[in-house]
């Protein structure tokens, strides 16, 4: 039975961005994206909604404005990510590496970040 992500599991992922959020327009991947799931003050962000019940190798595809990023993402450390190819908005693609249960370690690093940052940590600005 497949691991799904749910609270307290370190998940690690991959990003793309790209013209569209497909496969085939990626125009640029980052490092991979570790965080603890459910662990945000204002409760799961709307990237944790997307990825809730998913297993290793689903992929989530998102179309936001820029503007959107910091609270789509919240809490979540991601690269800056840009617009690319003239357009207005930004194609992503987050792919699910692993899922596995978080430390109680990561879990105090992950809350100490929380408090950190507020309500948006996402590296965008």
């Amino acid at each position: 039975m497949k691991a799904k992500v749910e609270y307290m599991q370190k998940i690690r992922l991959s990003l793309e961005t790209g013209s569209t959020p497909d496969t085939e327009s990626a125009s640029a991947s980052f490092p991979t994206i570790e965080f603890v799931y459910g662990l945000g003050s204002s409760g799961l962000t709307p990237f944790e909604f997307a990825l809730a019940q998913k297993t290793v190798g689903d992929e989530v595809q998102l179309q936001l404005q820029p503007n959107q990023i910091p609270e789509f993402f919240g809490h979540i450390r991601i690269p800056a990510v840009h617009a690319s190819g003239g357009s207005d908005s930004i194609a992503l693609k987050a792919r699910i590496l692993d899922i596995s249960p978080a430390s109680s370690r990561e879990v105090v690093r992950t809350l100490a970040d929380v408090a950190n940052c507020g309500d948006s940590c996402c590296g965008c600005h």
